[in-house]
């Protein structure tokens, strides 16, 4: 079961990049819609297009944290690999631990990007 739930997250997660990157289905930002404002997540799309053309001048443009975000799921990625040979969870675990003991720190990253995206008119 462990192996399952890893590669659906896995197949489902590389299909949904791979859809935003190649621009098959366009999606937009339902809270920019809504409120106006652009989302700490707009910018990072283009972000991730510009780290695969090796553009990251461009991609910190789009949005500071587009390389941190893709180098993190790069290694999600790698370690849920080794996790579906291995039959374990020990990913999700992690990041689930991550999840709930650095909530606070997250919420309050995600408001300052907000800030910072809508300061600079991206």
């Amino acid at each position: 079961m462990k192996r399952f739930i890893n590669l659906s997250i896995l197949v489902f997660g590389t299909l949904f990049v791979y859809l935003a990157i190649t621009n098959i289905f366009s999606f937009k930002c339902i809270f920019k819609d809504l409120f106006g404002i652009r989302c700490p997540g707009c910018g990072l799309t283009r972000s991730f297009i510009s780290i695969l053309n090796f553009d990251f001048i461009s991609a910190i443009k789009y949005n500071f944290l587009g390389i941190p975000i893709f180098i993190s799921f790069m290694l999600i990625s790698f370690f849920m690999i080794i996790d579906i040979f291995k039959n374990s969870d020990k990913t999700l675990k992690f990041i689930n631990k991550i999840l709930q003991t650095r909530y606070i720190e997250l919420l309050i990253l995600i408001v300052v990007v907000m800030l910072i995206n809508n300061i600079q008119g991206i």
